[in-house]
């Protein structure tokens, strides 16, 4: 074999190597998370409560510094992060400095993992997940889509397969349902100005205060309250069980006291 068909063959090679390992990332990139696999329960189900619980987390027990990544998302038991980084960072308040979560991906994502006292991971039917969040800035400037902001996750079951409730960069408030991978809005309103300061003089959601977001799911009844005051409801039957969540879009923001109770 001459010189010019050895080149060839090993190009053609390289090639195919080539073309597999991008067939690898688009499948990993593309792959839907399961909260819940086949292959590792059984699992437990039941309303959110002391018998079926879940750790909670208020970052005050934790050492400084990167808690867990997507790409090492085993580090922290009671929590997967799926999408960015999560870390612990101090804030500082008029009281001093505080422990707080700290997330500035672009895109982050976390989930609940809770265990009964058998070790089996628990799928909750209702549940009431809350959590604060600090505002530092959004990123480019604010040139971001609409839609980022604070979102939360209840009787998630798979990143295809959730329902979710956001306060938005827009100033709307959303509940929506994510299923086989097609969101669907079943509610969605606007903050107002009249108890708090929630939007900017341009209509945006403002940085640099805590926002206090929880959702409530029971039976078909899915409420979303901001800082104590229910802004939007609404019915639907499609899941009954599943895990809660924390996602994030386009902003560094602090997260503290994220809970899981009903």
């Amino acid at each position: 074999m001459n010189i010019k068909n050895i080149l060839t063959s090993v190009l053609y090679k390289l090639r195919g190597s080539l073309v597999i390992l991008l067939l690898m990332l688009h499948a990993n990139a593309s792959a839907s998370y399961e909260a819940f696999p086949a292959n590792e329960g059984p699992y437990v189900s039941g309303p959110a409560s002391t018998q079926l619980p879940w750790a909670g987390e208020n970052f005050e027990n934790n050492n400084l510094g990167i808690l867990e990544c997507s790409y090492a998302s085993n580090a922290i038991n009671h929590f997967d992060v799926t999408s960015g980084c999560l870390s612990t960072v101090k804030q500082s308040t008029t009281s001093g400095q505080l422990l707080r979560g700290w997330v500035d991906s672009s895109v982050f994502r976390v989930l609940a993992i809770g265990r009964n006292s058998t070790g089996k991971e628990i799928k909750w039917t209702e549940q009431s997940a809350q959590y604060n969040a600090y505002i530092d800035r959004w990123h480019n400037g604010g040139d971001i889509p609409n839609w980022s902001g604070l979102h939360v996750f209840a009787r998630y079951r798979t990143s295809d397969d959730l329902y979710v409730a956001s306060l938005r960069y827009d100033g709307k408030i959303t509940i929506k349902r994510k299923w086989k991978g097609v969101y669907t809005t079943l509610a969605q309103g606007v903050l107002n100005n009249k108890t708090k300061t929630y939007l900017d003089e341009n209509g945006k959601l403002s940085t640099g205060q805590w926002y206090l977001l929880n959702f409530t799911v029971v039976g078909k009844e899915l409420k979303f309250y901001v800082d104590g005051v229910l802004v939007l409801q609404t019915n639907s039957s499609t899941f009954s069980w599943g895990t809660t969540g924390i996602r994030t879009d386009n902003t560094d923001v602090y997260i503290d006291d994220w809970k899981l109770q009903y």
